[in-house]
């Protein structure tokens, strides 16, 4: 406050009220100020008119006012402006609220949530470049050409979700999913290991296998074969 200590205003909302706005937002921030402009100059022409009727029927006379009869004219008109002031002292807040509450509103239908930073409605900084806002505001002002879709600020199209418990069980719902992708990672690795190990048990199984049929390939010697030549060679003349 001026005159006073001001709280500290949070960099993220500085940064969020100060950064350039989408072209779109832009012009509601215009239309937004222009709207405001308009609602001062009937608050300074009514400020007016009460001076106005305050002369014409107070002070319209030639007698002298005696200082007791001023103190209560000067009465009169304080009342008269205070309880204007605060009228529209009144009315711009509710309009604040209104307009809130449509941003609010139009969050909520996107699953979102909106926080204000009061602070920063008293920063200089920034009510500097609301100022400078203003000045163009007053002036002509004609809104910037968009830019081309291609090099334009993406557009991120929202899911609208049915509540915002819905929202949270689809959180739970993709952790226990995660958990389920690792448990499932584990066991391909384990069957990955089991299968390389039969792999080798079969492959050892094949080359016993084939050694031992190798060894058995060459043909038994039967007894009768072991007889000497001369053993036959008698069996011949004896017979």
């Amino acid at each position: 406050t001026r005159g006073g200590t001001m709280a500290p205003v949070d960099t993220k909302a500085r940064e969020a009220a100060s950064r350039e706005l989408d072209v779109h937002h832009d012009e509601m921030a215009f239309s937004y100020l222009r709207f405001a402009n308009m609602q001062r100059a009937q608050q300074l022409k009514e400020l007016l008119q009460n001076f106005d009727y305050f002369k014409e029927s107070r002070l319209g006379g030639d007698e002298n006012l005696t200082p007791e009869e001023v103190v209560v004219l000067f009465d009169g008109l304080y009342e008269a402006l205070k309880s204007d002031a605060f009228q529209n002292l009144q009315r711009i807040s509710r309009s604040t609220v209104i307009l809130l509450r449509q941003l609010f509103g139009q969050a909520e239908d996107a699953r979102f949530l909106l926080e204000v930073d009061t602070s920063a409605l008293e920063d200089e900084m920034l009510l500097k470049v609301a100022e400078k806002m203003e000045e163009e505001c007053d002036k002509k002002h004609e809104p910037r050409a968009a830019l081309p879709e291609a090099v334009g600020k993406p557009k991120m199209k929202l899911v609208s979700l049915e509540s915002r418990k819905e929202a949270d069980s689809l959180l739970v719902e993709s952790a226990q999913l995660k958990l389920d992708l690792a448990e499932k990672d584990k066991e391909l690795e384990q069957a990955a290991r089991e299968k390389a190990a039969l792999q080798t048990q079969l492959e050892e199984a094949l080359a016993q296998a084939a050694a031992a049929a190798q060894g058995g390939s060459s043909p038994a010697k039967s007894p009768g074969d072991e007889k000497t030549p001369n053993a036959l060679r008698a069996r011949r003349m004896g017979g």
